[in-house]
């Protein structure tokens, strides 16, 4: 993508110093170096570097922030959007889209499937999610520790690594769980607290169903 990321996405003019609704920021650096920037300070988008941004798509302040930047409709659009279903899609220069992810309570995944929405230009990737994540939340440990990332195209990749290492522990505990309740069956058991339990692990694998 060889466009120049003002000419793709920009700022709202009228928008208020601190980005609001930000989740977490980070600018990448020419060395690959990820910089993790203060989300209660303006945050200067001309600076030389690469910028991630990831929003809180449940607060009012963040659409309306969102609603007002340049970028091609329908990427705006989708990144407003409810959908509930995985996408990807290219129009002038930005790629946008939806994947699935876990969603997170307090550091560990719950069975639920939530959603990430992201428009990615050349320099730029916007993020956001309705409930807080795991696959994103992990990538952004890994590059507070020190992880590299080139360009904006290799942190959504990483990130998508992160979904799918995500889901494969998930398929590991469900596989573990279904073992176990195996043996259960075959010893004799038949409590209700194990036919609730494979009503359970049946609805996380069709959630789960959904995913690149």
């Amino acid at each position: 993508m060889s466009a120049e990321p003002a000419k793709i996405v920009s700022v709202p003019a009228d928008a208020t110093p601190v980005i609001p609704g930000l989740v977490w920021a980070f600018r990448l650096h020419s060395d690959g170096n990820a910089e993790s920037l203060a989300i209660d300070a303006p945050i200067e988008f001309s600076h030389d570097g690469r910028l991630w941004l990831h929003f809180n798509l449940a607060d009012g302040r963040t659409r309306q922030w969102l609603a007002g930047l340049q970028m091609p409709a329908l990427a705006r659009d989708l990144l407003l959007s409810h959908d509930n279903f995985q996408q990807l899609h290219v129009i002038d220069n930005c790629v946008y889209g939806v994947f699935s992810d876990l969603i997170r309570e307090i550091d560990s995944p719950t069975e639920e499937t939530g959603f990430l929405r992201f428009a990615m230009t050349e320099r730029l990737l916007i993020s956001g999610r309705h409930q807080a994540l795991c696959a994103v939340d992990a990538t952004r440990r890994v590059l507070e520790g020190g992880h590299r990332v080139a360009t904006v195209a290799a942190l959504l990749e990483k990130i998508i690594d992160e979904v799918a290492d995500t889901m494969d522990r998930m398929a590991d505990k469900i596989g573990t769980e279904i073992d176990e309740i195996e043996e259960r069956v075959l010893s004799g058991e038949t409590k209700s607290e194990m036919r609730a339990g494979l009503g359970r692990l049946r609805r996380t694998c069709l959630s789960c169903t959904v995913r690149l």
